[in-house]
């Protein structure tokens, strides 16, 4: 649906129908809007949720370690004096991985309209309408 580019209230509508076999009410599809609209126009909370996002991808997690380890080694090399070339060759992995570490979080950043999608249809699925119904 969003590959589509469906708007908020046939998304809305559509997870409902799935969850609750029923359309949403009015004041149930305006208040989702609200939310999903708050969300995704933030950038802080888009940030947020592509951060959240990433601190669960082992493999993200995993570059950060490495980050944190490479900027170490380099800043000890550094103060200790040692000679260009071999900061030289430190500084492009540093570079590199914080270069694919950032395409990951700008990856995560497209993907949070479906986290917020995502949430919705959590929330569906955990009423007490699904629970009776199901």
């Amino acid at each position: 649906m969003l590959t589509a580019k469906k708007p908020p209230e046939a998304i809305i509508e559509e997870l409902y129908i799935r969850a609750l076999s029923r359309k949403p009410t009015d004041d149930e599809v305006q208040k989702l809007v609200e939310i999903i609209n708050q969300d995704l126009n933030n950038p802080d909370r888009v940030t947020q949720l592509a951060g959240l996002q990433a601190q669960v991808d082992q493999q993200y997690r995993r570059g950060e370690d490495q980050l944190k380890k490479l900027k170490d080694e380099y800043q000890k090399l550094q103060d200790d004096g040692q000679e260009a070339a071999a900061l030289t060759t430190l500084d492009n992995q540093i570079k590199q991985l914080e270069k694919q570490l950032s395409g990951i979080r700008q990856r995560y950043e497209g993907n949070a309209a479906q986290l917020v999608y995502s949430d919705v249809l959590w929330g569906l699925f955990n009423s007490t309408e699904f629970a009776f119904n199901h």
